[in-house]
């Protein structure tokens, strides 16, 4: 079988540069309008994937900030799935999963002291 000619090629994206990520991630939830939506104490998941996703743990406090800032009570799932370890029973020794190991952990603390 003879196959057509073939040249290897290169792309180089550049990422958006973001300056204080906290602030972008809390204009962008307002834009959401969630005001009208949530009641107070609501309880609202926050995913914690981070594959290829650079300052997560950044995104995800300000995430919660916000919500907290909304009268809900944010709480932290793992969203990678089992291929980065992230099951909420054993996290691996990556990135994603300590993030999300440390979210369990401090819930469970805070349930134990009557605020979770």
């Amino acid at each position: 079988m003879l196959l057509p000619k073939m040249h290897r090629i290169r792309q180089k994206v550049d990422p958006p540069v973001v300056a204080d990520v906290a602030a972008a991630v809390t204009s962008e939830i307002r834009k959401l309008n969630f005001a009208g939506r949530l009641k107070p104490g609501a309880r609202v998941a926050v995913t914690g994937g981070s594959r290829g996703v650079a300052n997560i743990a950044t995104i995800l406090k300000a995430t919660c900030e916000s919500m907290k800032a909304l009268g809900a009570k944010p709480f932290i799932v793992p969203a990678m799935g089992s291929h980065g370890g992230a099951t909420a029973a054993k996290p691996s020794s990556s990135g994603s999963a300590r993030i999300v190991s440390v979210a369990v952990r401090h819930r469970s603390s805070t349930a134990s002291r009557g605020n979770g």
